[in-house]
């Protein structure tokens, strides 16, 4: 008897065990889906983002929202440095695949998503130190290829397949070519 006593005893603590690992997992579901996240992207990276009058971070990111307040109107600003400042409204929209998930899992999937879902914002940052002309990528870009350019002229003249004249004279060219581009 005292044996059936042990098994029954190590039968419930594997239960109770399963049972708070189900409760955890069904908690952190539920808690996941209380809310929708909006996304920010910039061009240049590294935009403050401003949500609803409060500083939220730098771009690109992401921001949870709560899930009563995703069809409320929420502002937003994203500034850099001394580019001119982009704002708007966040977008929603009604998600019809989670409608279709709503009826497919017999309305489960509507406990841990909503119907309306945020539009990323995805914006292009203009004048200053945002124009393309100033973007640094773009400077590197030119400046490398103007080394390789310089550097493939270089290697034709020490192996004697153009001439000194040559060499110089499309040297300048390139260096004349990327100065403006580069300025």
């Amino acid at each position: 008897m005292r044996r059936s006593d042990n098994l029954t005893v190590s039968a419930r603590s594997r239960v109770s065990v399963a049972m708070r690992g189900l409760a955890l997992l069904v908690l952190s579901l539920a808690c996941s889906g209380c809310a929708e996240w909006a996304v920010f992207k910039s061009y240049p990276a590294g935009g403050e983002v401003t949500l609803d009058g409060q500083v939220v971070g730098t771009t690109p990111m992401r921001v949870q929202i709560a899930r009563s307040q995703v069809t409320d109107p929420h502002s937003w600003r994203i500034a850099y440095r001394n580019c001119e400042v982009a704002t708007g409204m966040l977008q929603t929209d009604l998600a019809p695949g989670r409608i279709v998930g709503y009826v497919f899992t017999l309305g489960i999937l509507a406990l841990f998503r909503g119907p309306d879902y945020i539009h990323p914002v995805d914006v292009a940052l203009h004048g200053g130190d945002c124009s393309p002309g100033a973007s640094p990528s773009s400077v590197d870009n030119r400046q490398q290829q103007l080394q390789q350019r310089l550097d493939m002229l270089r290697d034709l003249y020490r192996r004697n397949v153009i001439s000194r004249e040559t060499f110089e004279h499309e040297s300048m060219q390139a260096i004349d070519a990327a100065a403006p581009a580069a300025q």
